[in-house]
């Protein structure tokens, strides 16, 4: 007699954790580009585009760089609890898009800080 096993899924919020992981490396590096060009037009000083709309850019990206290793974070422990219960597939993905998340958020927060606290010593 065969017997038939049923093939293990792997876990939805793994699969989420690592994408978000992947995805905040790639805002990481987008925001390095978007700052090199808020530095280059600083430096030849594009008449249209004041100080203070550079700011609010420089913070709209840094905010935006938040929000996938944030994601990657909480969908990796949200993952991580779900697959001791369910014995599904997918602990490796959660634990790479945990990973991914916290050596992303960490730089992001501080040059968040740094910029809020360069901004608070000019006003």
């Amino acid at each position: 007699m065969e017997t038939i096993t049923t093939p293990v899924r792997r876990n939805k919020a793994a699969r989420v954790s690592l994408i978000a992981g992947i995805l905040s490396i790639i805002c990481y590096w987008s925001r390095s580009i978007i700052t090199l060009i808020l530095w280059i037009m600083a430096e030849y000083t594009v008449p249209d585009i004041d100080n203070s709309l550079r700011q609010v850019i420089y913070y709209f990206v840094l905010v935006f760089n938040g929000i996938p290793p944030i994601t990657a974070i909480t969908a990796g422990i949200v993952s991580l609890g779900q697959i001791k219960k369910s014995q599904e597939m997918g602990k490796g993905y959660a634990i790479t898009g945990i990973v991914l998340g916290c050596l992303i958020l960490i730089p992001v927060l501080l040059i968040l800080y740094q910029a809020t606290i360069r901004i608070l010593m000019n006003s």
